[in-house]
């Protein structure tokens, strides 16, 4: 269901602009598990735990707070696996899920294929942008071709490949309603398996 669970995950792209940017920069997502749905791109030049704690509260701001989230083990995201000294311990957006009862959910180590869905939508995203005539020297330009790409897939562009949902991009399937352009305005909705409750920001 929407917003049942939110997939993230970060990659890597260079600039042209190699003396201000030598290591390039990295591009979080966060998408929609349901619909495939977009929901937050960012360029920024080192993904770091603080970052995906204010994208994932922007992202809720503006869809709502979702019932689980799907990521890998990176230490951005957990630090279950961080070694001894730190076990039942929480980085700032493990407990950030824990306040607003989010239930978090990792891909076991070495094991992509269970993030599948966003790791594909990098791989389509990676493809757009090095297709570009024109490539992007700083961090501002890139996010303006984000934000194209982005408006893009979730509008216009089939991403679907179910025959009985005729190649429709996310904002045009039937169970999105996360889109500000099929919905009016952004859902506070957050649907579960069994249940469907308001879940406001707080």
């Amino acid at each position: 269901m929407p917003n049942e669970t939110w997939q993230s995950d970060f990659t890597h792209y260079p600039l042209t602009d190699i003396k201000a940017y030598p290591k390039g920069v990295e591009i979080i997502t966060w998408l929609d598990d349901c619909t495939r749905y977009a929901l937050h791109v960012s360029a920024h030049r080192a993904i770091t735990t603080t970052i995906v704690k204010a994208t994932f509260r922007k992202t809720a701001g503006q869809h709502g707070i979702p019932a689980s989230t799907l990521t890998d083990n990176g230490m951005v995201y957990t630090v279950r696996l961080a070694g001894i000294g730190r076990q039942g311990g929480r980085n700032s957006f493990e407990q950030q899920l824990r306040d607003w009862d989010v239930v978090q959910k990792n891909g076991r180590p070495n094991h992509p294929t269970t993030q599948g869905k966003v790791e594909r939508f990098q791989q389509t995203l990676k493809k757009w942008l090095r297709a570009q005539p024109v490539q992007p020297a700083t961090i501002d330009e890139l996010q303006a071709v984000l934000d194209v790409f982005v408006d893009e897939y979730n509008s216009r562009r089939p991403t679907d490949p179910c025959p009985t949902r005729q190649h429709r991009p996310p904002c045009s399937r039937p169970c999105r309603k996360l889109c500000p352009a099929t919905a009016g305005t952004p859902t506070r909705m957050t649907v579960s398996v069994t249940t469907a409750s308001t879940k406001q920001v707080p």
